[in-house]
C-alpha cells in the first residue's frame, strides 16, 4: 500500500469514526436510568463492525448472482430486497444471542434499542470506510466529500435506527408474559426494520436517475427516527415508573434513603446531583464518587424486582435482589439496621 492509499484510508477512517463517536455518545446518553455494561456494549458495537459485515458479504456472494441478468433492475432488487434482508439478519443475530446468553443484562425496550443502535453504528463505521475509499478511486476527493455528507450526516443514523427497531421488539419480548408479546412483537419489529431499510435503499437507488426520489428517502428515514424517539420516550417513562413503584418498599424498610429515592426516580435530579459532585473537593470527593453509584443500583434493583414479579426466580434473580439491597443499604442508608426481607 503506497502513501497515498494510506492517506486516503486514514481520512476515510476519521470521516467515519468521528461522527460515529458522537452518535454513540448521544445514544448512550438516552439510556438514562441504567447504564449497560461497557464490555457488552463494546461487544455489540464490534459485532456490527466486523462479524456482521463478513456475514453480509458472504450472503451477498451467495444470493447476488441470481439477479445479474436484470441490468439496472438487478441493482434495484439487490438494494431494496436482498441487502436489507441479509444485513438486518446479520446485525440482529447478536441481539438474540445477548438476550439468550446475557439475559440478566437485558432489561427491556431501552436496552434493546441501545444494543441495536450500537450494532448499527458499528456496521455503518466499517461500511462507510469501504465506501469512502472506493469513492476516492472513482471520483477523487469531491466524491469522498459528497459521500461523507450523505452517509454520516444526512443518513448517518440509518443502520442504527434499523437495528434499534428490531432491538426494541426483542426488548419488549424480554419483559412479556404472553405468546404474542414474546414471539409476535420481535418478528413485527424485524419486518419494520426491513421496511425502513428497503424504503431507504429503493428510493436512494432511484435517486440516481431522478433526484426527487432522494426526498422520499429522507422522509422515510426521518420518519423512522421519529418513531424510534417515541419508543425511547415510552421506554424511559416505563423505567421511571418501575423505579418509583418498586423502590417504595426499600424506603419503608430503611434500605434506601428518601433523598436517594427522589434522585433515582428523576433524571433531572440525577443531573443536578452529578453537577454538585463535579465541584466537590477535598475529603468529600471520595464520598461523592461512591454515592454516585446509588442511582444505578436503584435502577438495577427496581428492574430485577419487576422481573421477579413477572417470572419468579429467573436465573438467580432472588439472590441478585438480596445482593443489590445489601449494596444499596451500605451506600444509601448505612445507619439503618440490616434487612433480609425477601423480594416482594
Amino acid at each position: 500500500m503506497d502513501m497515498n492509499n494510506i492517506f486516503v484510508f486514514v481520512i476515510s477512517l476519521l470521516a467515519s469514526l468521528i461522527p460515529t463517536v458522537i452518535y454513540v455518545r448521544i445514544l448512550l446518553w438516552f439510556d438514562k436510568y441504567e447504564e449497560e455494561p461497557i464490555w457488552l456494549s463494546v461487544l455489540a458495537f464490534l459485532w456490527g463492525a466486523l462479524p456482521s459485515i463478513f456475514l453480509t458479504l458472504q450472503g451477498e456472494k451467495i444470493f447476488g448472482m441470481s439477479f445479474q441478468s436484470l441490468g439496472f433492475n438487478a441493482r434495484l432488487v439487490q438494494a431494496s430486497a436482498q441487502a436489507p434482508i441479509i444485513e438486518e439478519m446479520a446485525k440482529s443475530f447478536v441481539l438474540f444471542l445477548i438476550v439468550l446468553i446475557f439475559l440478566r443484562e437485558f432489561d427491556g425496550v431501552m436496552d434493546g434499542i441501545t444494543y441495536g443502535g450500537l450494532v448499527g453504528f458499528g456496521f455503518a463505521l466499517t461500511e462507510n470506510i469501504v465506501y469512502f475509499t472506493s469513492a476516492y478511486k472513482v471520483s477523487g476527493w469531491a466524491g469522498v466529500g459528497s459521500l461523507v455528507f450523505l452517509r454520516t450526516i444526512l443518513f448517518g443514523l440509518n443502520h442504527a435506527v434499523f437495528t434499534a427497531v428490531t432491538g426494541a421488539g426483542i426488548g419488549y419480548a424480554r419483559m412479556s408474559v404472553d405468546k404474542f408479546g414474546r414471539f409476535g412483537v420481535p418478528i413485527l419489529a424485524f419486518f419494520g426494520a426491513l421496511t425502513l431499510h428497503a424504503m431507504h435503499n429503493f428510493f436512494g437507488t432511484l435517486a440516481e436517475s431522478n433526484a426527487a426520489n432522494l426526498v422520499i428517502s429522507i422522509i422515510s428515514d426521518y420518519s423512522g427516527v421519529i418513531v424510534l424517539l417515541l419508543l425511547i420516550y415510552a421506554a424511559l417513562q416505563q423505567e421511571r415508573t418501575w423505579i418509583i413503584q418498586e423502590l417504595a418498599e426499600e424506603v419503608e424498610m430503611g434500605i434506601l434513603s428518601p433523598e436517594d429515592y427522589a434522585v433515582a426516580s428523576s433524571y433531572s435530579r440525577r443531573l443536578f446531583s452529578r453537577g454538585r459532585q463535579l465541584i466537590t473537593r477535598g475529603p468529600t470527593a471520595t464520598v461523592s464518587r461512591t454515592t454516585s453509584k446509588v442511582p444505578q443500583l436503584c435502577a438495577e434493583l427496581a428492574f430485577k424486582k419487576y422481573q421477579y414479579r413477572l417470572f419468579g426466580d429467573q436465573r438467580g434473580s432472588r439472590k441478585e435482589i438480596e445482593d443489590l439491597r445489601e449494596k444499596l443499604q451500605y451506600l444509601s442508608n448505612p445507619s439503618a439496621p440490616a434487612s433480609s426481607a425477601a423480594p416482594a
